[in-house]
């Protein structure tokens, strides 16, 4: 007979149904227990996902993904400074010195070495006043990129000379023009050489809608762009230099674009009109007879490299198969830079030549 309890309320159970004390169930406990379960499942599931995700990043990374080359923005187009001085920077395979003006001509020129009167046979670069600063600055754009170790190496036994080049691919005048007011107030150099040969490739030669310029429009903008740089100098009584481009092959074959010569006779008629400032045409170094050229006859002072001519005579490639650039073995340029050239670039030896013939004769040599 089972016994009869009567709760505190009045409600009637028996004890053959009362749970035993130690295994009553607690609410409480039922959904802490679930909770807990239900966070176990979680946890779980992430170390899968954290382990299947590191073995997926071990197998990419024992692969060799394909390089993408994506061309820098605008904006990120002109470099730092850097400053290149004659005592450290060179490239690998050079000639011996340039100590004299008419050798340096020569050099740039391809003029045969004359019998008699050398400077007779020179061709004619305007005189050189005396630089009071021992300081060159080289501004341009890929065309001056390549050949800017030649140009420092050029005054390398030149008493003194500091040699800063400011170079990059794709830029026109206006890129540089903050450097060059900065360089006024903090190098106050002596002479500057400017060479750009025509780019529209950054946001400063963009017309109102963001397109590039071209034409004459180009051609006005690179003429306002080269007065503001004289008169950047003029402040300081830095003598400034135009080096103009060669002809590109494009341009003499079915005078493309702008780099036909128009900037060469802006250049100079500029040079004609504001004291104080030069031109040289740096481009004819690498030009047979005002003519584009691929190859030219090899110099003294300079490795040969190019085989011979159909006439038989030794010859280096002075022009890359873009028909623009100097390197032989270049690649395509992407929005205008260049890579470092492997092999010896006779053009880039030639073209700063020219350039550094301009200002060579005003220091004195070693």
């Amino acid at each position: 007979m089972r016994r009869q309890l009567v709760s505190h309320g009045g409600m009637r159970r028996t004890s053959g149904n009362q749970t035993r004390p130690g295994l009553r169930r607690d609410p409480g406990i039922t959904a802490r227990c679930g909770l807990s379960f239900g966070l176990l499942i979680v946890v779980a599931t992430v170390i899968v996902i954290i382990v299947m995700a590191a073995g997926a990043t071990e197998a990419a990374s024992r692969r060799t993904p394909t390089p993408v080359v994506i061309p820098p923005p605008v904006s990120a187009l002109v470099p730092p400074v850097i400053d290149h001085q004659s005592t450290n920077s060179a490239p690998p395979v050079l000639p011996q010195p340039i100590t004299t003006r008419s050798a340096a001509v020569r050099m740039a020129v391809s003029v045969p070495e004359p019998e008699g009167s050398a400077v007779a046979q020179l061709p004619q670069i305007p005189p050189v006043p005396q630089i009071p600063s021992p300081t060159v600055v080289l501004y341009g754009d890929s065309l001056a990129w390549e050949a800017k170790d030649f140009f420092v190496w050029a005054f390398r036994n030149r008493r003194g000379v500091e040699v800063v080049t400011r170079t990059f691919g794709g830029t026109a005048i206006c890129d540089w023009l903050p450097e060059m007011s900065d360089d006024a107030l903090r190098l106050a150099p002596g002479v500057v050489v400017i060479e750009f040969s025509g780019n529209a490739l950054t946001d400063c030669v963009e017309d109102p809608d963001g397109l590039a310029l071209t034409g004459e429009a180009l051609v006005a903008r690179y003429r306002a762009d080269a007065e503001a740089a004289i008169a950047i100098f003029a402040e300081t009584g830095t003598q400034v230099v135009f080096a103009g481009a060669p002809i590109s092959r494009s341009a003499e074959q079915q005078a493309d674009g702008i780099r036909d010569g128009r900037l060469n006779r802006l250049y100079e008629e500029l040079a004609g009109q504001h004291p104080g400032v030069r031109y040289v045409d740096a481009g004819e170094a690498v030009l047979d007879a005002g003519r584009w050229a691929p190859t030219l006859p090899c110099l003294s002072a300079e490795p040969c490299t190019g085989g011979s001519d159909s006439t038989g005579q030794s010859v280096n490639v002075v022009r890359s198969p873009d028909g623009i650039h100097f390197c032989p073995a270049a690649a395509d340029a992407e929005r205008g830079v260049t890579g470092a050239c492997p092999v010896w670039s006779s053009g880039a030896f030639r073209y700063a030549g020219a350039m550094a013939a301009s200002v060579l004769e005003a220091f004195v040599p070693r």
